[in-house]
């Protein structure tokens, strides 16, 4: 059964595009399509990603019209078929992951990177790396129990700390971005 969904929403992809460019860009017009053509049940997984961590659970299987009806009361869920024939919906959530709550700290690891570790910082235990800082500028203008802070990792909690943190040694980066430059040049041009 589940190979005849994927099935039948290949060929509905493919025998819907129409002449409205937006409905044809649109990948919840073309599940929402393969739903309505499909008559039975289909298997949901909801997959989250956040700033820190991600998470995978099984919503069990549905009717056509319950995953059409999920999809419709969350707009900014977006879904594709896998080759199984599951509705995978991905949901993007601007915090960190319920795990991410209990164990991340932001820290400097051994290459000078400022970094999101799970846990006190390790080499191990890195989950995302930022950018390079000014170790140099950072141990002039910091005080030695703020260096050592972030030596041994800052404990953040929720999406305001995690920002903050990376917003306070955002000064410290050893390169700026592309867009940094470009914002600072387009400033001195006026």
């Amino acid at each position: 059964m589940t190979a005849s969904i994927l099935d039948e929403s290949s060929v509905v992809w493919s025998e819907n595009l129409g002449t409205d460019p937006e409905q044809n860009n649109s990948s919840k017009q073309r599940i929402f399509t393969a739903l309505r053509r499909w008559q039975g049940q289909v298997e949901i997984v909801l997959h989250r990603s956040y700033l820190c961590g991600e998470e995978t659970r099984k919503l069990g299987t549905h009717t056509t019209t319950q995953a059409a009806d999920l999809l419709k009361s969350h707009r900014t869920w977006e879904g594709t078929f896998d080759s199984r024939g599951q509705l995978l919906i991905e949901e993007t959530v601007d915090d960190l992951s319920p795990l991410c709550r209990k164990t991340a700290y932001i820290g400097m690891d051994e290459n000078g990177n400022l970094a999101l570790f799970d846990g006190p910082p390790g080499k191990e235990n890195i989950i995302r790396t930022f950018f390079q800082l000014d170790v140099e500028t950072l141990e002039t203008n910091l005080t030695e129990d703020r260096l050592h802070e972030l030596a041994h990792g800052i404990r953040v909690s929720d999406r305001d700390e995690y920002n903050s943190v990376i917003s306070t040694f955002s000064d410290f980066a050893k390169f700026k971005s592309q867009q940094a430059i470009q914002t600072e040049e387009q400033g001195n041009e006026h």
